[in-house]
C-alpha cells in the first residue's frame, strides 16, 4: 500500500506540537538498561486519549492486570482519561473545528487569521485524513494537560496495549524509570 504524504496542515500541527508542548526529543532506552532495585516513585501516571466505550474499558482492564504484576507491587498505576477529538464527521461547517477542539486551539494561541486558515484547511481534508487530524489534536490536548499540572509518565491512545506478563511489566517499569532519570 502506498501511503500518501501528510498534508501541510498536519505537518505544521506536528511542528507546532513540539513548540506548544516545549517537547524535547528523548533518546531511546538502551537495551542494556536495567531497572533499579527500588522503584524511583510510588506512582506512575498514565494519560489515555479516548472517545470512551469498549476501548476505554479495555484500557482500564489492561492497567488493572498490569498493576497485579510483581514489578508494580509497591507502585500505584494512576490512569486518567483525556477526551479524544472525533473528527470523522469533518469540518464542513464554520466553527466546527473550534467546537471540537477549542481548548487545543486556544493553547496553540493562533492569531484569528491563523485560526481561520486552520479551519479552511480542515474543511479540505479527505475522509482518510480526518482521523489523523483528530488524533493530532487529541495528542496536543494530552500534552497540554501533562504540562499544566497533570503530569504523565506515559501518554497512550485507547488502542494501545501493554504486555501484562512479568517480562512486559519489568520492561515498562525500566523504561519509565530510565525516562525519569534521563528527562531533559
Amino acid at each position: 500500500k502506498i501511503e500518501r504524504p501528510l498534508s501541510r496542515l498536519t505537518l505544521a500541527m506536528v511542528a507546532m506540537a513540539g513548540h506548544v508542548a516545549g517537547a524535547q526529543p528523548r533518546a531511546a532506552v538502551p537495551a542494556s538498561a536495567s531497572a533499579p532495585a527500588a522503584p524511583a516513585a510510588a506512582a506512575i501516571d498514565i494519560l489515555c486519549l479516548t472517545l470512551g466505550g469498549a476501548r476505554r474499558t479495555s484500557v482500564e482492564r489492561m492497567v488493572a492486570e498490569l498493576a497485579r504484576q510483581e514489578a508494580f507491587a509497591d507502585i500505584e498505576l494512576r490512569l486518567r482519561f483525556i477526551p479524544g477529538v472525533s473528527a470523522m464527521q469533518g469540518f464542513s461547517e464554520a466553527g466546527s473545528l473550534a467546537q471540537l477542539a477549542g481548548d487545543v486551539l486556544a493553547a496553540v494561541a493562533l492569531p484569528p487569521a491563523g485560526l481561520q486558515l486552520w479551519e479552511k484547511q480542515a474543511r479540505k481534508l479527505r475522509p482518510d485524513q480526518l482521523g489523523v487530524f483528530g488524533a493530532t489534536l487529541a495528542h496536543l490536548r494530552a500534552m497540554g494537560a501533562a504540562l499544566s499540572g497533570e503530569p504523565a509518565d506515559i501518554i497512550i491512545e485507547d488502542n494501545c496495549r501493554f504486555r501484562c506478563d512479568v517480562q512486559g511489566a519489568r520492561q515498562l517499569l525500566t523504561a519509565i524509570q530510565w525516562q525519569r532519570a534521563n528527562a531533559a
